[in-house]
């Protein structure tokens, strides 16, 4: 699902995750690329299994100038995020 206004976009790509453009800036909150069925872990023994697939894997985002994480849970910043994105984008 894409919102978009005057050239701006916000696209829900699932779980927490979105792709925001404005202008020039682009970023991705909470980026979670599991596949349907995949686990995340939260911590303290809780697990939640993933219902839906992404709407896109990392090599299929644009270039981006942010990744924003609202929290540090397995369902807002997975392995394949911390595999596949560059080591800055970590730090």
């Amino acid at each position: 699902m894409t919102a978009e206004i005057a050239g701006n976009s916000l696209s829900y790509l699932g779980t927490a995750t979105t792709l925001l453009r404005l202008g020039l800036f682009t970023a991705l909150t909470d980026p979670n690329f599991l596949h349907r069925g995949q686990r995340s872990y939260f911590g303290q023994g809780l697990v939640s299994r993933r219902r839906t697939e992404p709407s896109v894997q990392p090599a299929g985002l644009p270039p981006l100038t942010a990744v924003v994480l609202s929290h540090l849970h397995g369902d807002h910043f997975d392995p394949v995020a911390a595999r596949e994105f560059p080591a800055d984008c970590r730090s």
